[in-house]
């Protein structure tokens, strides 16, 4: 049997748009902590680019990092969409991006924390794929089952650690 892969059972994908995330040598310490929670973590520095890709992506769930300034740009376009499943605001002023956001359900969480945003993000995307081992328990796939819960199961363990 071949090896399973989170990113063939799992289907959602993780997005940051943020004017510096791509810029080698910035954040590359928080860029690589998200990256072992999800491997696939795909940054964007364009408000355009990063919309044609969530439109061309819409078989998958997506979870969107994004700084405020951003983030007040895309999430009024992108709210609605079926794909996405939650947005992360990670910016310098919490009660200047509170005052629009607010009204957006998806955004989950608006930080300035490194440690509270990835907590926040892993504990999501833990419970996500705790949903998607429900699903594959449905159909009678234990096998994905048993790797999405013991993966969810992990994520959980570094979030209370």
């Amino acid at each position: 049997m071949a090896q399973l892969d989170l990113a063939t059972i799992v289907d959602c994908q993780t997005i940051w748009l943020d004017q510096y995330i791509g810029e080698s040598g910035n954040n590359e310490d928080i860029k690589n902590k998200f990256r072992l929670i999800m491997s696939t973590l795909i940054t964007f520095t364009n408000v355009e680019e990063c919309l044609q890709f969530i439109r061309s992506n819409n078989q998958k769930k997506l979870f969107i990092i994004t700084s405020g300034t951003l983030g007040r740009q895309i999430v009024p376009i992108i709210n609605d969409l079926p794909q996405l499943n939650s947005v992360y605001i990670y910016c310098s002023d919490v009660a200047r991006n509170t005052s629009w956001a607010i009204k957006y359900p998806k955004i989950k969480d608006i930080c300035d924390a490194e440690d509270e945003l990835l907590n926040r993000f892993t504990n999501d995307i833990a419970q996500y794929i705790m949903t998607q081992g429900d699903h594959y328990t449905k159909i009678y796939d234990t096998v994905k089952a048993k790797f999405c819960y013991s993966y969810a199961n992990e994520l959980f363990t570094r979030v209370r650690s």
